[in-house]
């Protein structure tokens, strides 16, 4: 995902933060049955790839429900089903998958991303994810598992978009591409502002929102700044971090 848009700042919402927690209410209530509806795990890619794929299925007309944000009683579902040796952030997306059938959710999202670039491969927990859960979860659910893997022929991006569509009845290439659009354009407003400081939280609420901020009004003047390097769903999962964004900021940190 490598295109970047660019429109005019606009104006912040007063308090985001309430902005964002009462659109993640909606978008986890709204399941009705008669409705096109897919599930999204809130972890691993989600906390990357969340602005395109909700722009993209809204652009579609399929609403997207979400798991909750991570709790222990999610870690716990996800470890019971998987043998120890698991890694934590694939135990935390199992529980997420548990979590969206417990809401009734009967389709999830589960890509496989083998490959983005030829000869460039992930990691075998995102490229075996699918599978992972096919076998640890046995309860009566469609399992959406589009596959991307530029190592390979006929695996472009736009047949990985048709596989995650297909089973609502769209196939027409013309109608994914132009979905891909509202996709494209909220994931690069979304990546736009996190790399002009923009708090996740913050970033995500104004993308979903159609809206793009670049002056960070909550950026504090603290003494230490600091480089935080690691993956999104270890870091942005207030669980899986213990919160190190807050505690950071309480010792007068900036990362």
């Amino acid at each position: 995902m490598t295109e970047f848009s660019w429109q005019s700042s606009k104006k912040i919402a007063n308090e985001p933060c309430l902005l964002y927690n009462r659109l993640e209410e909606i978008i986890m209530t709204n399941t009705n049955s008669e409705e096109k509806i897919i599930g999204i795990p809130r972890a691993m890619s989600y906390f990357e790839h969340y602005p395109f794929w909700y722009g993209f299925f809204n652009a579609l007309g399929i609403k997207v429900v979400l798991s909750g944000r991570t709790t222990k009683q999610t870690v716990s579902k996800g470890a019971a089903l998987v043998v120890t040796e698991t890694c934590l952030p694939i135990k935390i997306y199992v529980g997420h998958v548990v979590e969206l059938l417990e809401k009734g959710v009967k389709r999830i999202l589960v890509p496989s991303i083998q490959s983005i670039a030829p000869k460039i491969y992930n990691c075998s927990k995102i490229r075996g994810l699918p599978d992972l859960i096919r076998n640890v979860i046995k309860e009566d659910f469609e399992l959406i598992e589009p596959t991307i893997d530029k190592s390979a022929k006929n695996q472009g991006f736009y047949q990985f978009l048709k596989e995650s569509v297909e089973c609502f009845g769209i196939t027409d290439f013309d109608t994914i591409r132009n979905a891909s659009k509202e996709g494209w354009k909220l994931f690069n407003n979304f990546n736009t502002m996190m790399r002009n400081g923009i708090p996740y939280k913050t970033a995500l609420s104004n993308a979903l929102n159609g809206k793009i901020v670049l002056n960070n009004s909550e950026e504090k003047d603290h003494p230490i700044s600091v480089a935080l390097v690691a993956h999104g769903y270890d870091v942005l999962d207030d669980q899986a971090s213990m919160k190190i964004f807050d505690k950071l900021d309480k010792m007068k940190v900036k990362v």
